[in-house]
């Protein structure tokens, strides 16, 4: 299983129905959705998915799951570059745990707990969805949210089987 880094950037994409998915995520344990991966066709059904929120603060990670489906082409997720019929890349994924930043910015995994150890080698500047994290420092990661997420789905010991 690899780990990828998702990102998102609030001052280019209005993300709607975030509440509705962090609702279904708690109440559920897990909540469907899909999510851009840049130029990356590498991920596969079962990687690690961290979402990274960018450019607003609280910047961080805000969200965790598990990919449910290869890579596919779809209309771009930028309403102005789908209508000129551009396509982008997506994923189909299921978070574990998945948090509005807006209204809890204290459930967000900072930035500056994300540059020390192994995860300073990993570029949390990036731009793009679906970089691929190393195995150290994924591993790294993984604790660091395990700890910092106070928000844990009920069933998180039986979310594997709904790939």
């Amino acid at each position: 299983m690899a780990t990828y880094l998702l990102t998102w950037n609030p001052n280019r994409f209005a993300w709607d129905d975030l509440s509705d998915l962090v609702k279904e995520c708690r109440q559920q344990g897990r909540a469907k959705d899909r999510h851009s991966t840049g130029n990356t066709k590498k991920i596969q059904p079962g990687d690690r998915l961290f979402l990274l929120r960018q450019s607003v603060e609280p910047r961080g990670i805000s969200g965790s799951g598990v990919a449910s489906s290869v890579v596919f082409e779809d209309d771009h997720w930028d309403p102005v570059l789908a209508a000129a019929g551009n396509l982008a890349l997506f994923v189909e994924l299921l978070y574990d745990i998945l948090v509005d930043p807006a209204t809890e910015p204290g459930a967000v995994l900072p930035m500056d707990a994300l540059e020390t150890g192994f995860l300073e080698k990993t570029n949390w500047a990036t731009q793009s969805s679906g970089i691929q994290i190393e195995d150290k420092a994924a591993d790294q990661l993984e604790r660091l949210w395990s700890e910092a997420a106070t928000i844990t789905p009920p069933n998180l010991t039986s979310f594997t089987y709904y790939l």
